[in-house]
């Protein structure tokens, strides 16, 4: 686990994963599917990640009460449900709330949950991190047999279904590492030196000579002064990937809009941000880092890689119920608001926090929050960290 993913939110939420939902604000007023790229990039983005709201679509009123009006509901992560006519019949339910909320619905899909362990596993492609571990419950990140079984189907069924339920609009998918041996987080430059992945990059720049052992390919890389380029090779496969999945979704769907979880400097994100600028849809990056407090170096860095990588890219801090009072969540949302800072919240706790439902909707005008973390009481500044 990387240090800037807080670890037992993540790991906790691979265990609970099917009641798992996303709850996002993007404004109060109707709008047509082809008008969400002028929403996406306002500054009214309020998100809520929230175990149980998947089994309680009835909450939905409560979160549109509370000012939001749109959610991400999971689909089933231990087989290929896209493969079966019923496979999503278990979304109905929180479609039907939300279309009478006039709330819009997003789909969670994990990027290293037991479906995509399994694909990757028939497929015999894994990803090996620099230290030469073999994941073999991880995909390599870039190969394209993986891209075309499980993110392309599963995708797809949902941008078709979503010509009929007008309730859908897209997906979030949560790229953490849940599965690794040697590290989870986001998918970060210790991938991907697998067999195919050198072999590919060594072919491409007609270098002849055998592979190292999988421990010593990232250091003969290194000797070589060939490991920029060698993620920079990696880039541009996961950009063609991104590019390609994107594309057949807009075939399907125009509207149908792709948002990603878990983000850091690094390869793999660079190439998805400029793939997904395929469909010319906004995309919205849900980053963890921030759990327990806004971090404004943080912001300036994300901020600026992702516009480098794709204009329409909108980076979101995120905040965890459980490291912050509902009134510190409050106060923190009010300085978001104040300064068109666009976030989300993460939460386990079920039924949802009423307190925190109220300091969504009535962010409290008070200066002064406890923490929960400490159990003493920090100004407005103090809730506002600093980067490390």
């Amino acid at each position: 686990m990387t240090t800037m993913f807080p670890p037992s939110p993540q790991l906790l939420r691979v265990t609970a994963v099917g009641c798992l939902t996303l709850v996002v604000h993007l404004s109060t007023a109707e709008e047509h599917p082809h008008e969400r790229d002028k929403l996406m990039d306002s500054s009214s983005l309020r998100l809520v990640w929230s175990w149980g709201s998947n089994d309680h679509p009835e909450w939905c009123s409560s979160f549109k009460s509370a000012g939001f009006n749109s959610l991400v509901a999971p689909v089933p992560h231990a087989e290929e449900w896209w493969q079966n006519v019923n496979g999503i019949n278990h979304l109905t339910p929180v479609l039907e709330s939300a279309r009478r909320e006039k709330m819009s619905v997003y789909i969670q899909i994990m990027w290293s949950g037991d479906v995509s362990m399994k694909i990757s596993q028939r497929n015999g492609r894994h990803a090996v991190t620099a230290k030469g571990t073999v994941e073999e419950r991880l995909a390599c990140p870039v190969d394209p047999r993986w891209w075309k079984d499980y993110l392309e189907p599963s995708l797809e069924t949902l941008a078709r279904h979503s010509l009929k339920e007008p309730a859908l609009r897209g997906v979030v998918i949560d790229t953490e590492q849940y599965q690794g041996k040697e590290t989870s987080g986001a998918v970060g430059d210790i991938y991907c030196f697998c067999d195919d992945c050198m072999t590919g990059f060594l072919e491409d720049r007609k270098i002849q000579q055998a592979l190292p052992v999988p421990a010593k390919r990232s250091e003969r890389m290194e000797k070589l002064g060939l490991l920029a380029d060698y993620r920079d090779h990696l880039e541009k496969q996961v950009q063609k990937l991104a590019s390609t999945l994107a594309t057949r979704l807009a075939k399907i769907n125009p509207a149908f809009e792709i948002h990603f979880y878990c983000v850091e400097e690094g390869w793999f994100y660079r190439g998805f941000l400029k793939g997904l600028a395929a469909n010319q849809l906004p995309v919205c990056v849900l980053d963890s880092s921030t759990y327990n407090g806004y971090l404004p170096k943080r912001g300036e860095k994300m901020r600026q890689m992702l516009a480098a990588c794709n204009p329409k890219a909108i980076w979101m801090p995120g905040y965890y119920t459980d490291s912050m009072t509902a009134r510190g969540i409050g106060i923190t949302i009010r300085k978001m608001n104040a300064e068109k800072i666009p976030w989300w919240l993460y939460n386990q706790e079920i039924p949802f926090p009423e307190k925190v439902l109220g300091a969504v909707k009535n962010p409290p005008s008070r200066v002064e929050a406890p923490s929960a973390r400490t159990g003493t009481t920090a100004t407005q500044d103090d809730l506002i960290q600093k980067s490390p």
